[in-house]
């Protein structure tokens, strides 16, 4: 949206004043002392002014904090943030407990962003465990690699810095006006030509195939648009796969998807709406006789 717009609509520029404070309030509870409570609030309080102001996405919105003990580097203009929201605050991902994975599970993160979701579950899986996270977009792999290494976590963490869709490719990353947490995956076709700036694209068989994961406790996608491509080169994943937790855009995908599930194994399947910030489905899939260990 643009700044002036946010001006000419002294109704719209109050609403965003308002939801840039109740979100900003709810990631400073994330900070467990007082004092990187108040360094988070005094930070929010700069960004939230700044993204007011005429030509404020030219100045720099890159941030480095503590969310409930995880150190993340985010950039809030790119709205790397918001999964701070989805995952930490209101535990989209986790609609009961059993959804936690545990030590020494094998997580699979298709659509890894910076790392908030990589992150949590790393800490979660311990040394025993392992996380394979995969993101494309070369602008936000820095700061992923950079935050699996400023906790600790380079003994369980794998970064795969390709695409996946249903057979193997190249493909551009088609950046959103900046917002690193909607850049969508274009594949190329036989017609179109390859340039330094694609990324690999691959199926996800194949990509844990290399690295030799047979199971798979549980598989989180969020990629803008591609999730049935991503289901449809997965079916020997999904047939030993525990669990699945996939945001869906597109509401016409979803009967689908289910299909692919119910075929694969994974006939606990549910879904219900993503959190506000996104608009999408979370549909969540487990195996039917799927036990936890007391």
């Amino acid at each position: 949206m643009q700044t002036s717009a946010v001006f000419a609509n002294p109704g719209l520029a109050a609403h965003r004043r308002v939801k840039l404070l109740t979100n900003g309030l709810a990631i400073v509870g994330l900070c467990r002392s007082w004092r990187q409570r108040l360094v988070m609030l005094l930070w929010l309080i700069r960004y939230s002014v700044l993204r007011l102001l005429p030509r404020s996405g030219h100045r720099s919105a890159i941030s480095t904090a503590r969310y409930n003990g995880l150190r993340m580097t985010l950039d809030w203009h790119a709205s790397e943030h918001i999964p701070l929201r989805e995952v930490l605050v209101r535990g989209e991902y986790w609609p009961t407990a059993e959804w936690f994975p545990l030590p020494g599970d094998t997580v699979v993160d298709v659509g890894a962003n910076a790392g908030v979701f990589t992150l949590a579950v790393a800490r979660l899986v311990g040394s025993e465990g392992r996380v394979i996270a995969i993101e494309p977009n070369p602008v936000v792999l820095g700061r992923l690699t950079a935050n699996v290494k400023a906790n600790g976590f380079e003994d369980r963490v794998t970064i795969l810095p390709i695409a996946i869709a249903d057979h193997t490719a190249r493909g551009l990353v088609v950046d959103q006006n900046g917002n690193s947490t909607v850049a969508r995956i274009h594949v190329l076709t036989g017609s179109e030509s390859i340039s330094s700036e694609t990324v690999g694209v691959r199926t996800l068989d194949d990509a844990l195939g290399d690295l030799g994961i047979a199971h798979v406790d549980l598989l989180k996608v969020d990629v803008e648009g591609l999730e049935r491509s991503v289901m449809e080169g997965s079916e020997r994943t999904l047939a030993h796969c525990n669990r699945m937790v996939m945001e869906i855009g597109d509401m016409a995908d979803v009967p689908a998807i289910q299909s692919l599930c119910v075929k694969a194994g994974l006939a606990g399947v549910t879904s219900r709406p993503a959190g506000p910030d996104s608009g999408a489905t979370l549909l969540f899939a487990r195996r039917a006789d799927l036990s936890r260990p007391e």
